[in-house]
C-alpha cells in the first residue's frame, strides 16, 4: 500500500549559509570559487571577443546563489 504524506518543501536557511555582504569576509573556499569562475568568464570573453564588463558581478552573484542553495 502506498503511503501519502504531506508535502513539505525544503526550507533554506539563508541566515546560516548566506555569504557576508563584503567579499573580504567570505570563507576561503567561496573566494576560490569566485576567482575560478571569474577566470573562466574572462577567458571566455577574451576568446569570443566579448566584453568583460559584467563578469565580476556575474561571478559574485553565481557564487552567492550557489552558496545559499
Amino acid at each position: 500500500m502506498e503511503h501519502i504524506s504531506e508535502h513539505r518543501p525544503h526550507q533554506a536557511h539563508p541566515a546560516l549559509s548566506a555569504l557576508p555582504e563584503s567579499r573580504n569576509r567570505w570563507p576561503n573556499d567561496a573566494e576560490r570559487a569566485y576567482e575560478n569562475l571569474l577566470g573562466q568568464l574572462n577567458r571566455w570573453s577574451r576568446d569570443n571577443d566579448w566584453s568583460q564588463i559584467c563578469n565580476t558581478w556575474i561571478a559574485e552573484e553565481a557564487v552567492r546563489q550557489g552558496w545559499e542553495s
